[in-house]
């Protein structure tokens, strides 16, 4: 005889006065006469115990739903479906307060996304987790963490979604710098797309504008940096050796692969064009013959101060 299997029960209230049954579907690709279709079904499920007043004070879904005319206002059980469990049982912990029950590493970044998803569906007011996304970025997104930039581009519209300012700033600037092409945000595999959600579930294109001028404004520091001596070596120098300097720093500008003259430094990331310019060996601009006493002599000034320190042209 088989046994069916029993949801978990999830206390979030104590006292408790209204068990959520809650759903997590999953869409399955069948292929039959018809061609490729999608069948959705069930993937799990628990029941969450919570305290009722709690969720109608909390958003118009709720209330409407447990205080109206709904049939769900009759009874002590109700249920949600196409929300992922962990995403509800985040909601439902931080509207009673029991938030810190939960361990920051089951959340997983796909379960952040799934969290704002269910806040916009059921009206809830992200303030409400503001303090609970500042434990788990604490906890989670870790120095280690952010050196993948496709996990900075996984956060930056959470960060942005919960004003976290530290958090955007931090995935930013590590766009700014180690991205090496068009900086975009990127959804996590798991989130599919809503057509009733998916123009909030994005960064305002303004933002990711001004990341990218950000970062040609960056690129055209360096670019005027190289060149900055350029003309005033043309222009003023009376020594026989200017020809031959400008000659040596391009030449040595190309062993470290940083061609200001075509060559591949726009489709390269900030961070590794400074990396490369750190490189830059003066010796190499040396002139095997002696200076005149009038020469000016066109050193490496420009690419060691982009090449040293910490990067402080950000």
């Amino acid at each position: 005889m088989k046994v069916e299997k029993q949801d978990p029960v999830i206390e979030v209230a104590t006292p408790w006065d209204l068990t959520v049954k809650v759903e997590e579907e999953e869409v399955r690709r069948k292929y039959g006469a018809d061609g490729r279709r999608g069948i959705t079904t069930t993937k799990k499920s628990a029941s969450f115990r919570v305290d009722k007043d709690t969720l109608i004070n909390a958003s118009w879904y709720f209330r409407t739903m447990l205080s109206g005319s709904w049939n769900e206002s009759q009874t002590n059980t109700i249920l949600l479906k196409g929300d992922t469990l962990k995403s509800m049982e985040v909601w439902f912990r931080a509207l009673h307060s029991t938030l810190s029950a939960m361990p920051m590493d089951s959340i997983s970044i796909a379960e952040i996304w799934h969290t704002i998803q269910a806040g916009d569906k059921y009206g809830l007011d992200r303030a409400r987790l503001r303090s609970g996304f500042r434990t788990w970025w604490s906890s989670e997104a870790t120095a280690d963490r952010l050196t993948d930039m496709n996990v900075c581009r996984q956060l930056m519209f959470p960060a942005y979604a919960f004003d976290y300012t530290l958090g955007f700033r931090a995935v930013t600037r590590a766009l700014v710098y180690n991205w090496p092409g068009h900086i975009t945000e990127m959804r996590p595999n798991a989130i599919k797309h809503n057509l009733n959600s998916d123009n909030k579930m994005h960064l305002r294109p303004r933002v990711i504008q001004q990341l990218n001028a950000t970062k040609a404004d960056l690129r055209n520091k360096i670019y005027r940096c190289l060149f900055m001596d350029f003309n005033f070596i043309l222009k003023k120098a009376k020594c026989t050796c200017h020809e031959e300097t400008l000659c040596n720093y391009l030449r040595e500008l190309s062993r470290i692969g940083v061609q200001p003259l075509g060559g591949e430094l726009p489709h390269r990331s900030i961070k590794d064009i400074i990396d490369s310019l750190g490189r830059f060996n003066e010796e190499n601009m040396r002139s095997k013959k002696a200076p005149t006493v009038r020469g000016v002599h066109f050193s490496s000034t420009t690419a060691v101060f982009l090449g040293s320190g910490s990067h402080s042209v950000y």
